[in-house]
């Protein structure tokens, strides 16, 4: 199937990409839908359910939080000579 896009009217472009779209989103919930009876055949091949398997995975992982950014005043930079000499130099013109 060749559609020549560019012979096309915007009208129908728009109604094309509005069919694209859908097309999609059942294509994703079709292959959804074929992954998640995979995945309970392969639990159940293991004397499992998925409820079973996804419920121990989460409650069994814990996430890591990161430690706060938070500036300390010994992790703090001081400024240099150039920083003074430049304040000094300011203050005499």
């Amino acid at each position: 199937m060749t559609l020549d896009l560019s012979a096309m009217t915007r009208k129908e472009l728009l109604q094309l990409q509005s069919d694209v779209e859908e097309a999609l989103r059942t294509a994703e919930l079709r292959e959804r839908q074929e992954a998640l009876k995979a995945a309970e055949e392969a639990a159940a091949k293991y004397g499992f359910s998925l409820d079973e398997i996804a419920g121990t995975s989460r409650q069994g992982v814990k996430k890591n939080k990161a430690a706060p950014n938070t500036a300390t005043p010994a992790t703090m930079t001081k400024p240099g000579p150039a920083a003074a000499a430049n304040r000094i130099g300011c203050m005499l013109r």
